[in-house]
């Protein structure tokens, strides 16, 4: 059963979700500390620039989409000025956020 996004998550759901993600993360971090660099093992993942490059390229696409999706909905009116202001600054708040090294 999909989300109705439109809805948004239950909290049961919301916290499953986050359940999932922060089990993942710890495997990858264990798997990473038993067989060393996960990258040189497995092709398909790629170093943080890259993936802050993607992230990037994803909320510039995004934002403007949840922007329209809100200014349809008379009840969200702040939240989408919130976010079009947002949107401006988001590149430049990513790439300081999303400069970090490597994880040792």
């Amino acid at each position: 059963e999909s989300a109705d996004f439109a809805e948004g998550l239950t909290i049961e759901r919301a916290r499953a979700a986050l359940y999932a993600a922060a089990r993942l993360h710890a495997l990858t971090l264990a798997l990473r500390e038993r067989e060393g660099p996960l990258d040189a093992r497995f092709d398909f993942l790629f170093p943080c620039e890259r993936a802050a490059a993607g992230y990037l390229r994803l909320v510039r696409r995004g934002l403007p989409q949840l922007e329209v999706f809100l200014r349809g909905r008379p009840d969200c009116v702040e939240e989408a000025a919130a976010v079009s202001a947002l949107s401006a600054r988001a590149p430049s708040l990513l790439s300081t956020l999303l400069r970090p090294a490597e994880p040792a």
